[in-house]
């Protein structure tokens, strides 16, 4: 959402939020209330150039986990720096370490050569050792701010502290002495502690920019503890498990417009789309609300319908299952068994069933669902299209 995609390199989309204008604002404003429209637009050309030193910093993880056969769907830059998404998760604690410290590196190398070029041009010599604020807006300032920035990035991002990189590389030698599981959690509490002291301290000091990413940490460490904590039942659990028949199924036929009203009936985020028993595709409720501003086409015309729906042995844990899902991008994929399609499993379905599970009754297997022949609804082809 409110990103725009400057372009695409090695597969991978580079977009900028609509918020970035934000942190261009500020360096603008920090620049010129010191040194008029000169300094303004020294101040917001320098946060375009660090901003760019970021987008190296992501794409140096990018490349890296591209090698180890990661497919990297995106980098954002956002006012607090840049986000690469990957999908799915290093292998070993040595692609985790590899990944993690190409980012940094590759600030380091930045620094290095924006610190020579001062050396050889002799523009060390102009510049003062002042904070920016006493500094004039000039080529060699500009070279100046844009070294320190590249090293406080380095050494910001190689704290200990998870989900920045130094966390990531703390948790791959924890990794390799206690596994995965112990690892993340150790890992992902330390990174919630840092966040909060991060988040306090900032807030006191009147760093408003500082606060959100010790909140961010904090969120992101969160999270990541929770789905360690979550790894041991999902696969516990089976896809079979797991899969159910969807409350609604829609007919590709029918106009968009009739589909609506059964859109506010059910909760249901992914819809499959059917043609005499035969599955086309699925539509996301988003899908179906963008396209409701042409009421009068019918349901199969819609574009995202092309989605591809990934087909998932039943043997397999919810864990695999929803590691493929996140593999090939997909809300949903149907759950079968050598003889006949059992239903539907999707990211939000896993997640609502274990939250209706006691934890103590995680490890246990459930009831099997009920399958889609079993329940009247059309079958599926195995091999859907």
């Amino acid at each position: 959402m409110w990103s725009t995609t400057l372009f695409t390199i090695r597969g991978i989309d580079i977009k900028v939020h609509a918020t970035f204008a934000i942190i261009v604002a500020v360096g603008a404003t920090q620049w010129g209330a010191a040194h008029g429209l000169r300094g303004a637009l020294f101040g917001a050309a320098f946060m375009v150039a660090l901003f760019a030193c970021v987008l190296l910093h992501e794409l140096g993880h990018s490349f890296v986990a591209q090698r180890f056969g990661l497919k990297v769907k995106e980098v954002v830059l956002l006012p607090i720096g840049g986000i690469a998404s990957l999908v799915g998760k290093p292998q070993s604690p040595k692609q985790e370490i590899a990944i993690a410290v190409a980012g940094p590196l590759v600030n380091v190398v930045l620094a290095l050569a924006l610190g020579a070029g001062l050396w050889f041009t002799g523009a060390a010599a102009n510049v003062s050792a002042a904070t920016a604020s006493k500094l004039a807006p000039s080529w060699q300032t500009f070279l100046l701010v844009l070294t320190a920035g590249n090293a406080s990035l380095a050494l910001f991002n190689l704290l200990p502290f998870f989900p920045l990189d130094g966390g990531r590389v703390l948790r791959a030698l924890l990794w390799m002495k206690f596994g995965e599981l112990q690892a993340t959690r150790w890992a992902a509490g330390m990174g919630q502690v840092a966040g909060v002291g991060m988040a306090a301290f900032a807030l006191a000091s009147g760093q408003i920019v500082l606060a959100l990413i010790g909140l961010l940490v904090l969120i992101a460490a969160s999270r990541e503890r929770t789905a360690a904590t979550l790894l041991p039942p999902l696969h516990a659990l089976s896809a079979a498990d797991v899969a159910e028949v969807p409350a609604v199924e829609l007919e590709a036929t029918a106009r968009i417009g009739e589909t609506i009203p059964q859109l506010l009936r059910t909760a249901q985020e992914a819809f499959p789309v059917v043609a005499n028993g035969v599955l086309l595709g699925v539509v996301l409720r988003g899908d179906l609300v963008l396209a409701a501003q042409r009421p009068e086409l019918e349901l199969q015309s819609i574009r995202a319908l092309a989605r591809q729906v990934p087909e998932l042995p039943s043997h397999l844990s919810a864990a695999e299952a929803l590691k493929t899902l996140e593999e090939m991008e997909a809300p949903l994929g149907v759950v079968i068994t050598p003889d006949y399609p059992l239903g539907f499993i999707s990211r939000a379905q896993v997640f609502s069933k274990l939250a209706q599970l006691p934890s103590t009754t995680w490890p246990a297997k459930t009831s099997p669902r009920p399958s889609l022949r079993a329940s009247g609804s059309p079958d599926l082809p195995r091999n859907p299209a």
